[in-house]
């Protein structure tokens, strides 16, 4: 499809006008709902992540789940564990995103 160059001026001023309008929106989304806290929530939320007895910067480490299976090797269950080490969550995510990216270029036929 060819396109004249009054049709990509067009198009490319719709562009920039739905831009315009979805960046009114997206700033009256945030300045209505974003800026104001209920202190009463929070509060509640601060209390229960007391109770976890975990420090507050865990919250960047991802938790790990490990599935819980019977003796029929049916998932029933799955255990979360919070590693707390940032350091070798990181690796082993690495490790496994190195494993995955080989076993997708092998199905694909790509050759590193």
């Amino acid at each position: 499809m060819n396109f004249t160059l009054y049709q990509f001026d067009y198009a490319e001023q719709n562009v920039r006008e739905q831009y315009r309008s979805d960046s009114v929106i997206f700033c009256n989304i945030v300045n209505t709902y974003g800026l104001k806290i209920d202190t009463v929530l929070r509060d509640q939320v601060l209390a229960r992540v007391e109770k976890l007895d975990r420090a507050v910067y865990t919250g960047f480490v991802m938790p790990k789940l490990e599935p819980v299976k019977n003796n029929k090797g049916e998932i029933v269950d799955v255990k979360i564990l919070y590693p707390l080490d940032l350091g070798k969550q990181m690796l082993e995510y690495s490790a496994f995103t190195k494993k995955e990216k080989e076993k997708a270029l092998h199905v694909l036929g790509i050759q590193q």
